[in-house]
């Protein structure tokens, strides 16, 4: 199938309207990627946590009882590392 094309003409004023509204809906799509991926690097799975901070089960499990909460997410768990900061600053000697 053949392509067709066509050519529109805009004022300059008019592209400049296009041209900002393109962009404005470019950021905005950029805005929400980011959040997204940052809410993705906020929580990791148990094995994860552990593997990131070289863990086993009994120091995660002493996290836990200083105030470590879990995400129960179907048959995963998550963790937020934000609390896991929160966690080792309170450590801290």
């Amino acid at each position: 199938m053949e392509q067709q094309q066509f050519t529109v003409g805009l004022t300059p004023e008019s592209q400049s309207l296009l041209l900002n509204s393109v962009n404005k809906l470019l950021d905005t799509a950029i805005e929400e990627a980011v959040e997204r991926a940052s809410i993705q690097k906020r929580f990791v799975a148990q094995l994860e946590l552990k593997k990131m901070f070289n863990i086993g089960a009994d120091t995660l499990s002493e996290l836990e009882k200083r105030g470590l909460r879990r995400i129960p997410l179907g048959k995963k768990v998550l963790y937020d590392l934000e609390e896991v900061a929160e966690i080792f600053n309170e450590m801290k000697i």
